[in-house]
């Protein structure tokens, strides 16, 4: 806040300086006031049109807006006039990934990559596209890049459990959803994971555990209950299964 009215202030003494209302934009955006950001950034542009950061602020404004096209267009922009900008080539990447455009995005998030070979996110967002195209392989050892380089990456560790279950190497992913868990207790999604694992490699008990913990964090996540059920109706708790089953659809 106190960003905002010195840079509000500056820009009453200085109104043509790009940086300054590029700099309230900045500081708007952090505070989630998007619009406003978004407002800031168009001032800039009026001034002038040639500068990479602005164009990237705006994308990153309208990607969290959700719209993604325009965010397409501020990056692709962006990058025209800085080629050599990972930043934005890694937001274009996920823009791309929001658009449903998996092979394009695989190649931003290696152009980011090349630039900036040490950014985990970059890899974690590789390893989902090539996930999205059917590249199991290849998904797998990008999330291990990730984790790597971000040892303390808990939805990446999630993530890579996920292509390990998918091509059936289930200890790995087992261990893979433990070391999330180990990191963020809180994330419900490895739970749920963990659960349908260690219930597939006949650990029911310990499936259930993680359900219960899944839906101690979530009670309003209908696949939480449902996953729930599966266990319970394994387990030949019938009636108990058919409530969490009920709870679930409720909650769809």
């Amino acid at each position: 806040r106190e960003a905002e009215v010195l840079y509000r202030q500056i820009a009453t003494h200085l109104p043509h300086r790009v940086e300054v209302h590029n700099n309230l934009g900045n500081a708007l955006r952090a505070q989630g006031r998007l619009d406003e950001a978004a407002e800031a950034y168009q001032r800039a542009l009026a001034i002038r049109k040639d500068v990479p950061q602005v164009h990237h602020n705006m994308g990153i404004v309208l990607f969290a807006r959700q719209d993604y096209g325009e965010a397409l267009s501020a990056f692709k922009e962006a990058l025209r006039l800085r080629p050599v900008y990972p930043e934005a080539h890694f937001d274009l990447a996920n823009t791309l990934m929001a658009l449903g455009r998996p092979r394009d995005a695989v190649s931003s998030y290696r152009d980011a990559i090349a630039l900036w070979p040490t950014h985990p996110a970059a890899h974690a967002g590789l390893a989902r596209a090539l996930s999205a195209l059917g590249r199991r392989e290849d998904a797998v050892a990008a999330f291990r890049q990730a984790v790597w380089l971000r040892p303390n990456y808990p939805q990446a560790w999630n993530d890579l459990a996920a292509e390990y279950k998918r091509i059936g190497r289930f200890n790995e992913a087992i261990g893979a959803c433990q070391r999330a868990i180990a990191q963020q207790p809180a994330l419900a999604q490895a739970h749920i994971q963990l659960g349908i694992l260690l219930q597939e490699t006949d650990r029911l008990s310990e499936a259930l555990t993680h359900y219960r913990a899944a839906l101690e964090l979530q009670p309003e996540q209908a696949i939480a209950h449902f996953h729930f059920g599966n266990g319970l109706a394994a387990d030949g708790q019938i009636d108990e299964a058919i409530q969490a089953y009920r709870s679930a659809l409720q909650r769809q």
